[in-house]
């Protein structure tokens, strides 16, 4: 080989050599800026993912209609006082996760959603009211035809008598004192009026190897009959809270049990008292829609006691199903106040009976005192839960979990929908009183818009 070819040799070899250095530093550099890039998705996913977690997977959708803010599920730091100062509030505050800076309005949007779901607090149902309007006459301040022509008023009382009825309140389990609101209930109520006692869950343990025996237990211990302060007594005493919760089952029995007595002319109501949701895999729901059609017309009460968030959207959407009401107590004053209601209720059947004008008007009067209260308990609460969330958002500013732009638009975002609350309770309390005074079945079609229109500011 001569020289020159050495040479040349020589060159391309130093070529190749260098060439293929600045491959690898590209690939180095190219390795590097996927890593980087890699590394910035995944920060950007970890952020994003931090951002979903806001919302938990228990909070509900916000509420779009007054019908969905009064289902909404009580918040767990709920109350007319300000709850900012507790420690455990702030505590849940503080395990908020920052929110980006960069964050979208529904992002926002979905942080507020998680501070609202926290002061939620319980509001009266306007659609109680609105109900008990079915009995009015459009042209008269007195009951329907239909109505006066009923000659039996029919109560029956469904009483949960799981082991979790024996948890105390005070000095009294649950089931003492439903059981003494029971017996103040229909000892007070008209003579004439038949009522009954079911009882469910009365039998064996809340232990898995009692399940079958619990589930079906369910007994009418006192069948329809007028009160007999005795035999009720005797009825009451016995059996204590023990196993399961068949709830399903029994509102299906009841359906047999006012079968057993005349219907002509009869109106049938039924209070549901429980403590706890379904737990004998019956279908609640189900069970109250047969109710609805079963022919039997009944007027459906359901009361939650103690009951959390979870037991509570199950109990009323039953009653929903059922065309019932529902409520939540939490001690043996606000039990026996519900079964209060309930026999004014029966009572005003009876003054309408005799159609006295007098009775009539008072009625009217109670009605609009009823929408009155209606619309200034709403305010009141409207006012204290805003306070609790105004208080919440500027913890977590001073926190720095949400920067002074993220605050602002929080702000904007509840002022809003609790302005755009007041003036619908404004409207329906509005049309309610209205009721009272012009014609029944345009107002009562327009109440109904409103209560149901999806136009809740958020």
């Amino acid at each position: 080989m001569n020289v020159k070819r050495k040479n040349l040799l020589v060159f391309f070899t130093l070529i190749i050599f260098i060439l293929a250095g600045c491959k690898n530093e590209e690939e180095t550099k190219t390795s590097s800026s996927s890593e980087q890039s890699a590394k910035m998705t995944e920060e950007k996913k970890k952020e994003d993912e931090s951002i979903k977690t806001i919302v938990q997977s228990d909070v509900p959708p916000f509420p779009r209609t007054i019908e969905d803010v009064v289902k909404y599920p009580i918040g767990q730091y709920a109350s007319d006082e300000n709850q900012i100062e507790k420690p455990e509030v702030q505590q849940t505050l503080e395990s908020f996760p920052v929110l980006s800076e960069n964050a979208t309005d529904t992002e926002i949007k979905e942080y507020f959603a998680q501070i609202y779901s926290l002061f939620k607090l319980d509001y009266l149902d306007p659609g109680t009211i609105i109900q008990e309007f079915d009995i009015v006459t459009s042209d008269e301040y007195g009951p329907s035809e239909n109505y006066l022509q009923v000659e039996q008023y029919n109560v029956e009382i469904i009483l949960d008598s799981s082991g979790s009825m024996a948890n105390k309140i005070g000095s009294k389990t649950r089931m003492d004192l439903a059981k003494e609101a029971i017996r103040s209930f229909a000892s007070s109520l008209p003579n004439g009026a038949n009522v009954a006692l079911r009882v469910y869950g009365h039998k064996g343990t809340g232990a898995n190897s009692d399940k079958q025996n619990s589930c079906a237990a369910n007994e009418l211990i006192y069948p329809l009959q007028t009160y007999d302060s005795e035999k009720l007594n005797n009825s009451l005493n016995q059996f204590k809270p023990a196993g399961w919760t068949p709830l399903a089952e029994s509102m299906m029995k009841a359906i047999d049990d006012f079968q057993q007595v005349d219907q002509t002319n009869s109106r049938n109501v039924i209070y549901i008292v429980s403590d706890g949701i379904e737990t004998c895999d019956g279908n609640p729901v189900e069970a109250a829609k047969q109710l609805k059609q079963s022919g039997l017309a009944p007027v459906v009460n359901i009361i939650g006691f103690e009951l959390d968030s979870k037991g509570q959207a199950q109990l009323k959407e039953v009653a929903e199903a059922a065309d019932g009401t529902y409520v939540n107590v939490q001690n043996q004053e606000e039990l026996k106040k519900q079964f209060e209601a309930g026999k004014e209720e029966i009572f005003k059947w009876y003054q309408w009976r005799q159609k006295s004008k007098f009775d009539l008007l008072r009625f009217t009067q109670e009605q609009q005192k009823r929408i009155l209260n209606l619309k200034n308990e709403w305010i009141r609460i409207i006012n204290a839960e805003k306070r609790n969330v105004y208080f919440a958002t500027n913890h977590l500013y001073k926190a720095k979990k949400i920067t002074n732009d993220h605050k602002e638009v929080i702000e904007d975002v509840y002022n809003e929908f609790y302005n755009s609350l007041k003036d619908k309770i404004t409207e329906i309390s509005d049309n309610l009183w209205k009721v009272t005074e012009d014609n029944y079945e345009e107002q009562k079609q327009l109440i109904n818009e409103i209560y149901e229109s999806s136009d809740l500011a958020i």
